[in-house]
């Protein structure tokens, strides 16, 4: 992957939420469940976290898969309920 000014090597938490458009604390809460994989910069609780591009854009494509999978189960069951 080649990198451009315009085009950070890794991503800082609040960029990696607003390309997810949620919030920061969500962002925290996939690195913490390990459904997003990021990259510690030093130790302690101030160290930097930091996630790579790729990484985001494999986790977005599985979250939406889930939350399109979630819809079309739903939408079954109010078929199914709807026939019974």
């Amino acid at each position: 992957m080649t990198t451009t000014a315009a085009e950070p090597a890794l991503l800082t938490v609040k960029e990696a939420a607003e390309l997810l458009h949620c919030t920061p604390l969500h962002v925290y809460r996939l690195i913490e469940r390990d459904e997003l994989p990021a990259i510690r910069l030093g130790t302690g609780p101030k160290a930097s976290i930091r996630i790579d591009p790729e990484a985001l854009g494999e986790t977005l494509a599985e979250l939406t898969r889930i939350q399109r999978d979630r819809k079309s189960r739903a939408m079954q069951m109010r078929i199914k309920a709807d026939d019974e």
